[in-house]
């Protein structure tokens, strides 16, 4: 009898442990936690941390650590040519909105929400802002438009609010051979034109400068100077004008 009761209380005291054991649940750090009882998708987030719960379903755990994406699209200029923008965001999902992004997106991967949710939001502001410039104007003004598209990105994403964008980088902006070949050269030939319009500006500086210098420099001034030089070598000889003043002579003694 001792035998049975001990194997029937060890029973007990089994089953309870697994009853206990499935009714836990650990989200790890960097992931959110989202309940489906069989197919619906529970709006409640499960933070990380130990969780109980009792009731029927699996918990599925949804990243949401920084991913960075390095993402080329192709759209086009004010006159049609074709643009890649080659973008690279760094982005994480917003944990709130996870639910409602298992629910909607499939398969649901973090590729897939790149895809869909971010893709999609930087060509559609590529899109209108590029699509008011020139291939030159683009390549000229590349950091101002990264910067246009890039606040247009994070308004878009601050709407939809499914994805936190932590940073955006548009690593550049690259054309057609030909159109880029005919780029590169009108940015040698500006080059060359303001090189030289630096050294004609130089030169008329340079000209003002001496004529100034010819004028101040009278023959008073000269033979000023040439008696300071005089006085600090000793190799010449002052000798007084034959009127008694003004300018007098000096005599190189070497």
């Amino acid at each position: 009898m001792k035998s049975l009761f001990t194997y029937i209380v060890g029973g007990i005291v089994a089953l309870l442990v697994v009853t206990l054991l499935s009714t836990i649940s650990v989200i790890d750090a960097g992931t959110v936690g989202i309940v489906d009882i069989y197919g619906t998708v529970s709006d409640k987030v499960l933070e990380p941390g130990i969780h109980f719960f009792n009731i029927p379903g699996s918990i599925h755990t949804i990243p949401t650590r920084l991913v960075r994406e390095d993402i080329n699209l192709d759209v086009k200029a004010k006159d049609g040519t074709s643009v890649t923008v080659d973008a690279q965001p760094i982005f994480s999902i917003d944990a709130q909105s996870a639910p409602e992004l298992y629910r909607t997106v499939k398969p649901f991967d973090t590729d897939t929400i790149s895809k869909i949710k971010l893709e999609n939001l930087i060509l559609s502001d590529s899109k209108k802002i590029l699509a008011e410039s020139s291939p030159d104007a683009i390549n000229e003004n590349q950091a101002q438009l990264t910067e246009q598209i890039a606040t247009a990105v994070r308004q878009s994403l601050a709407d939809n609010r499914s994805l936190v964008l932590d940073q955006f980088t548009i690593t550049g902006f690259s054309f057609p051979e030909a159109i880029q070949e005919s780029i590169n050269q009108k940015a040698i030939a500006k080059q060359n034109l303001q090189r030289a319009e630096i050294t004609k500006q130089q030169a008329v500086i340079e000209a003002e400068t001496n004529q100034i210098l010819s004028k101040s420099y009278t023959a008073e001034v000269a033979l000023r100077d040439g008696i300071a030089a005089c006085r600090e070598t000793g190799n010449c000889i002052l000798m007084p004008s034959p009127a008694g003043y003004g300018a007098g002579m000096i005599l190189n003694t070497k």
